[in-house]
């Protein structure tokens, strides 16, 4: 999931579906926790979870709000709106949120994160909506930036060139397919 395309689609949503801010407040809340819950797989690339926590006491603090029954009635109407589905887990402990996208090319998969002994559902890129599939860059009507799928510019803040970028992403996408898969093209 990209959250500059996510965002810049949902300003874009809210012209023709007008909401409250404090409902507003609350998406971006969520996009936060489902952001700060992304994990690295094992071979380095950042995965967004499909399914994630908020616990209602930190959504009641950020949203200044006083009471649980309000947060649940907030949390209906993003229901409505389409914007999320939530599921109760057991006891005091805190629900399953899951954004639903506004890149129509996103799709629930499958990654083996670091820190998880089990397979998590993530989101993966399928296609833009140009109609490029599993591209290197995501590029729609929303987000026409150009952002690598497989790379974040180091800590130094200098992006690397474009052939050492070309490098990196020739590493992790034969990590995904167990072969050099440039070299099948080669030949």
């Amino acid at each position: 999931m990209n959250y500059l395309t996510e965002l810049l689609a949902f300003y874009h949503w809210l012209s023709a579906h007008p909401m409250p801010g404090l409902l507003q407040a609350y998406w971006h809340l969520l996009m936060y926790f489902n952001n700060k819950s992304a994990l690295p797989d094992v071979s380095g690339v950042w995965h967004w979870p499909v399914a994630f926590k908020a616990p209602n006491s930190v959504i009641m603090a950020r949203l200044g709000l006083d009471d649980r029954r309000k947060v649940m009635r907030q949390r209906s109407k993003l229901i409505e709106a389409g914007r999320v589905t939530y599921e109760k887990d057991t006891g005091n402990r805190a629900g399953w949120y899951r954004m639903i996208p506004f890149d129509k090319g996103l799709a629930p998969g499958w990654a083996q994160l670091e820190k998880q002994k089990q397979p998590t559902q993530v989101w993966t890129q399928t296609s833009t909506q140009n109609g490029h599939t599993g591209g290197l860059f995501i590029n729609n009507a929303l987000n026409n930036k150009h952002a690598s799928l497989y790379n974040r510019i180091p800590d130094g803040g200098v992006a690397p060139s474009p052939e050492a970028a070309m490098e990196a992403m020739k590493r992790n996408v034969n990590s995904v397919f167990g072969t050099d898969i440039f070299k099948l093209y080669e030949e």
